[in-house]
């Protein structure tokens, strides 16, 4: 029987999003952390629905994912020891949330190691087009941009895309979640011969990127399960609290040493999106570097947090 307390949080930014931080007692006294930070466009219930069924014992898939870092996150606490120990964690990409954002500089990002940019797009296709085009044009050699449109194309709306920017495709790492089904992407991969990336359906046999989000995946689990597909793996944070971010990072880096040349660049520096707050995510350019303590880190973070029993 486990007893544990939340924290609820605010992320603001680009994005205002809510969240709740998590501390669990295991039944044999160790106390891990988690995030829960539910997306309702992947499905998850509202936050007060979430923290419902964690107190009724009837966690849904965000929940019981909370509780499976946590467990991992109590054992590494009590035994003194760091989840980073042993593991590299692939470089990101650079997010830019919106196509109506300022444009970064693409020189700049490459000085500091980036290779992939990652650009959301799709609410107003034909306004965006234009920005898109000169960002493509301003990317360095070195660099390729990943496109994700969150499933708000239809098959028509893709292809007039697609035949828009065939000058561009080889500027193109992939182009994630075009289409709400991954049925009508076989044409766009025949005929375009662009890669496709699934994120929310991310087992899709259409994609050759599999974009798997620790939040919400077990993700070693997942790769084991397409182990005898020649895919890119993608691993990326839930937009969520730098404490998930860490969660996901981590992941990335067991990934990664289980699946050598087959993890890409990640999306993992997603705090960039919101306003600093006490729990600072470390990066050296496109690399995410491990908070001090243990288990997932953020030890004297963790220790000032207001907690209330759930």
């Amino acid at each position: 029987m486990v007893k544990w307390w939340f924290h609820r949080y605010v992320l603001n930014g680009s994005l205002r999003r809510e969240g709740a931080l998590l501390r669990i007692e295991h039944a044999d006294g160790a106390i891990g952390y988690a995030d829960l930070h539910p997306w309702a466009s992947f499905g998850d219930l509202a936050l007060d629905e979430e923290l419902a069924t964690l107190a009724s014992d009837r966690p849904s898939r965000l929940g019981r994912r909370a509780l499976a870092h946590a467990r991992r996150d109590a054992t590494a606490r009590a035994e003194g020891r760091s989840l980073w120990s042993g593991i590299e964690v692939p470089p990101s990409h650079w997010l830019l949330p919106s196509l109506s954002a300022p444009l970064p500089d693409a020189d700049a990002l490459a000085a500091q190691g980036y290779r992939r940019l990652k650009v959301k797009l799709g609410a107003d296709l034909p306004s965006e087009l234009p920005r898109l085009i000169e960002l493509m044009r301003a990317l360095p050699v070195a660099m390729k941009a990943r496109l994700d449109f969150n499933e708000r194309l239809d098959a028509s709306a893709f292809s007039r895309f697609l035949e828009a920017t065939a000058d561009w495709h080889p500027r193109i790492d992939f182009i994630e979640d075009p289409t709400p089904l991954p049925a009508e992407w076989k044409e766009a991969r025949r005929d375009f011969q662009v890669a496709l990336a699934a994120d929310k359906h991310a087992m899709s046999a259409e994609a050759e990127v599999l974009v798997l989000k620790p939040a919400i995946h077990d993700v070693l689990r997942l790769a084991r399960e397409r182990e005898g597909f020649s895919r890119r793996f993608v691993v990326t944070s839930y937009l969520d609290h730098p404490l998930g971010q860490a969660a996901a990072a981590v992941a990335a880096g067991e990934l990664a040493r289980q699946f050598p040349g087959r993890v890409s660049e990640g999306g993992l520096l997603s705090h960039e999106v919101y306003e600093p707050n006490a729990f600072r995510i470390r990066r050296q350019g496109p690399w995410f570097l491990a908070p001090a303590g243990s288990g997932y880190g953020f030890d004297e973070q963790l220790a000032q947090v207001d907690w209330r029993r759930a």
